[in-house]
This record gives structure tokens, sequence and C-alpha cells, in this order.
């Protein structure tokens, strides 16, 4: 049956309908979690998803929206969750704003299955420095040089400077129960939302990153040991290949 979802996800074509009746059919259980109810309701409830930034966050929101499946905290950040249905929608939340929602909703916090995107540093960086606004027009090396601060740049350092990892960790480890790769993303999304008993037919792709000019097609060796420096943290915990280990001066 799961190749079956499988087969219905890779066909660009196969409708909505016919994955939702696939899903239906699927009498599955899930670890510790009980039977899929039948109600519409998630098979894993509650869950929530901590947004990290260029890694696809857009779409997949636009995808739950258009489904009736999220409670965007992250948009939204004065929504009472308490009067939205969680054993439906996923919560979504900005990783700036986990330890407000964990002293906010503790319980809520403590019993949910949290899920984030991670994506290669190199090219999360590089979108990141085409996207905004303060640092498109400056080289890459320049940026990587002198990275954004918080204090004086927090849009910027979000973007760009903090690591994914310090957005899904505390005290050095995980918070989170799925990592989902920004390089699988269609399947990796497809298998999570089987899990929650949710139909997937892919994402619309939204601030695609604007191609590099032919030239500067390929990152340097200078670029990449910066990146590499300043997200090491990803490299590390998320087994991201490093193209260049010597230290920078």
């Amino acid at each position: 049956m799961l190749n079956k979802i499988k087969r219905c996800v890779q066909n660009p074509y196969a409708s909505f309908l016919k994955l939702q009746e696939a899903l239906e059919k699927k009498k599955a259980r899930f670890v510790s979690r009980g039977v899929r109810r039948q109600d519409g309701n998630l098979l894993i409830n509650p869950v929530v998803w901590i947004r990290t930034p260029k890694c696809a966050s857009k779409s997949i929101a636009e995808y739950l929206g258009a489904v009736d499946r999220i409670i965007n905290l992250a948009k939204y950040p004065d929504l009472d969750v308490n009067a939205h249905d969680t054993e439906a929608k996923i919560i979504c939340i900005s990783s700036g704003q986990r330890q407000l929602f964990k002293d906010k909703w503790p319980s809520l916090w403590e019993s949910s299955f949290k899920w984030a995107v991670v994506r290669n540093p190199y090219d999360r960086v590089v979108s990141a420095w085409k996207y905004l606004e303060k640092t498109k027009d400056s080289p890459l090396v320049d940026v990587l040089t002198n990275p954004p601060e918080y204090d004086t740049q927090p849009r910027e350092y979000h973007h760009l400077t903090e690591s994914l990892f310090s957005m899904v960790s505390e005290s050095g480890a995980l918070v989170i129960d799925e990592v989902v790769r920004f390089e699988e993303l269609e399947s990796d999304l497809a298998n999570l939302f089987a899990k929650l008993g949710m139909p997937f037919v892919g994402l619309t792709k939204i601030n695609k990153t604007p191609s590099r000019k032919k030239e500067d097609s390929f990152l340097c060796p200078q670029e990449c040991r910066l990146i590499e420096r300043l997200h090491l943290e990803d490299f590390s915990n998320f087994d991201y290949e490093k193209k260049h280990d010597a230290v920078l001066d």
C-alpha cells in the first residue's frame, strides 16, 4: 500500500482525490501512537512544525493552508492555539517563537511531535544572500567575512548567520522528532504526511533564488571555507559534506 502512495506522489498528474483514497485505505499503526483516526484528524497529534528560513517554508505553509491543515503562529503570532483544532492541524512556529511557545503552552510542547526542514549550508547561504535586500548586491566573500549580527540586523542574522542546528536544538540536542531534508523535500514530506494521515501532491515553488551569473556559478574555495566555519554545526549534525577543511587566517 505504501508503494502505491509513493507512486501517487511521484506522479505529477496524480489527483488529490486518488491520493486521499489511497491513504484512507491504509490500515496502519504508528508506533506508540495508536490506530489512525478515521475522522480527518491527524494520526499523531499535536504536531509542531518549526519553520526554518530558506528551506521552502513559504511553499509548505501555502500547501498546508490550501488543505486547511495549519495553525500559522509564525505568520499570526497572536493566535490562541487553544481556540483551534490541534488534532486536525499542524502548528507552525518560527524558531524564534520556540521559547515563547514552550512557556505559554508547556504541556502542548512536551507532548507534540516536532519536525523541521534542514538544507545544505552552501545552498542555504547562497539562497539567503541573494534573497536579502541588504546583502544581495554585496560580494558574498564580504558578507561572509562580516556576517550580519543579531543586535543590528536580526532578520539578516536569522536568514544567513544563524545555524539551523541552533534553531532546532537545546543544550546540544535536537528537539525535533523528524528531520526533513530540503534535498529530498518531496519524498520526505510525502513520507511525513503519510505518517500524519495527510495527502500530499507536491509543492509550488515560491521565492526561488535567482541564478548566479555563469562566470560565478560555483563557490570559490574561500567562500566554501567561510560557510563551513559559519555553519560548522549544520555540517556536523546533519551530515553534510564539506568541500574544504583548510583553516582560514
